[in-house]
């Protein structure tokens, strides 16, 4: 046990070795400390981001709030086993020139030691509801642990030193950019991308948006990328305004706009397939509106999805429309979904799928089911999906937007009583207290959880195992290499007499 005089304060150093890491890629530690005149006996909790379990280290602290340390690695003292030297030259700390990105989170971790601390990660996250490690299975790895993203989402800003940049932000930095020369989350054309789309604004002496000045005009450079068909879409995202400052001139934005689309074809050609240059409109007061003008292409994308080898879905993706960042980790989940539905062995017929955005999972599942109904908050999406349907030919799946809740007590209400199969992919809060109500109410024999936060989904368990669900199986999934991120698919049956 340490004797301190006080609690840690700010600027103090403190030797620690890590223990675990959290879902946030925060590492943690515990200290069992004797404060002050009375030696109050505390457990302090210190947490340290960009560190891995094992490290032994000498951290200085940050802040102190309720026994939580925050604290920053001062000097590295003995390093982690788990170790292995990071893939991409802006990994590490902010403190070396030009490093500091964060875009990854475990990139000090190999592969496999990644996977192992996954799976720790979720073990302790459901503890609470009653789930022992044994149960908790080792995490399905990703098919790509490197380049494996469809979708990146770059800003144009300013480094810390005040130069123009365009990449991510460092990690705890949120007005400051690290200016990206590669990235390893997408393939290798995106270095090319960013380069072409930096050029440009430099030789024109385009301004980055400054939101708290509200001045400038460039905000993101996305990328997306079709794993399965090998097409690229850029999107270009600015300001609203009608004007801004090309070459010291005020100039029409879309002159300056059509002159990106320009660049980009000339030197990129066929690499990239459409470039979209959207603008983000964003007054007080006002609902932020996003108007999109197609540069060159057709201005969307084309992904496949192969969860079923002999039922390959296609999907059209708009600038604005979610599909899952990890096409081939997407296949896995949801063949992980279907597995776990029960369809396959004819144990269900009728699925209503909740929180369904664009309807992925629910057309992944209607090829093996009767009737599928999805059930999403946004009308986009929902319109989306019910288009993806029509696309690839499905007739037996029904999508409704609104309130997950609101809809299974309206519209809903009482008609779903022959539902076999409750699929749920909630956001990071978990299952609000009204759809649990109403998943209760279904009663349906079969409940597939999919979930992008173990702690909401430990949550979620405790009260569904109040309803009668049992908790049958569990299958971590990794969707986010190099992050501590962890997808965890949970099958619970309702337990009631006969079985389910």
């Amino acid at each position: 046990m340490q004797i301190l005089s006080h609690k840690p304060r700010r600027g103090e150093l403190f030797e620690i070795e890590l223990e675990a890491i959290e879902v946030d890629g925060t590492s943690w530690t515990t200290m069992a400390a004797a404060v002050g005149p009375q030696a109050q006996e505390v457990t302090l909790r210190f947490e340290v981001r960009g560190a891995a379990p094992g490290d032994r280290l000498r951290v200085r602290v940050l802040d102190c709030h309720r026994n939580v340390v925050t604290a920053v690695v001062d000097e590295v003292l003995a390093e982690s086993p788990l170790r292995e030297p990071a893939t991409c030259r802006h990994f590490g700390s902010r403190k070396e020139a030009g490093r500091g990105c964060g875009g990854c989170s475990m990139q000090w971790a190999g592969y496999e030691g990644q996977l192992a601390l996954k799976r720790e990660i979720v073990v302790r996250a459901l503890a609470g509801a009653g789930v022992q490690p044994e149960d908790v299975p080792a995490v399905l790895g990703s098919p790509m642990s490197w380049n494996y993203r469809n979708k990146m989402e770059f800003s144009f800003g300013y480094s810390e030193a005040g130069d123009f940049a365009l990449g991510l932000h460092p990690a705890g930095r949120k007005y400051d950019i690290l200016d990206l020369t590669e990235c390893h989350l997408e393939s290798g054309e995106v270095a090319g991308v960013l380069e072409v789309a930096r050029r440009w604004a430099r030789e024109l002496g385009l301004a980055p948006y400054r939101p708290r000045q509200d001045e400038g005009w460039l905000r993101t450079l996305t990328v997306r990328e079709g794993k399965r068909t090998g097409q690229r879409l850029v999107e270009l995202t600015t300001t609203g305004a009608a004007t801004a400052v090309c070459g010291g001139v005020e100039r029409d934005v879309g002159e300056i706009a059509a002159l990106f689309g320009v660049a980009v074809e000339a030197e990129l050609g066929e690499r990239v397939t459409s470039v979209v240059w959207t603008q983000h409109h964003a007054v007080r007061g006002q609902r932020t509106r996003f108007v999109h003008h197609t540069l060159t292409g057709r201005g969307t994308l084309d992904e496949e999805l192969c969860v079923v080898a002999e039922q390959p879905l296609r999907f059209e993706v708009h600038p604005r429309a979610f599909f899952q960042p990890n096409t081939l980790g997407a296949e896995l989940l949801y063949r992980t979904v279907l597995e776990l539905s029960g369809l396959l062995a004819g144990r269900a017929r009728t699925v209503c799928d909740l929180y369904c955005g664009t309807g992925t999972i629910g057309l992944c599942l209607a090829g093996q089911a009767e009737a599928v109904v999805g059930v999403e908050l946004q009308p986009d999406a929902v319109e989306n999906a019910r288009r993806n349907a029509a696309d690839n030919g499905i007739l037996n799946a029904t999508f409704l937007a609104g309130d997950v809740g609101e809809v299974l007590g309206g519209e809903l209400s009482g008609t779903l009583v022959g539902v076999d199969l409750v699929v749920v992919d909630p956001p990071r809060s978990g299952l609000m207290p009204k759809a649990r109500q109403h998943i209760r109410a279904i009663g349906a024999p079969r409940l597939v959880y999919v979930s992008c936060n173990p702690t909401a989904l430990g949550r979620d368990l405790v009260d569904l195992k109040r309803a009668g669900y049992r908790l049958e199986r569990l299958q971590p999934v990794d969707m986010f290499p190099q992050t501590a991120h962890v997808e965890t698919v949970a099958l619970l049956t309702l337990d009631l007499p006969g079985g389910p």
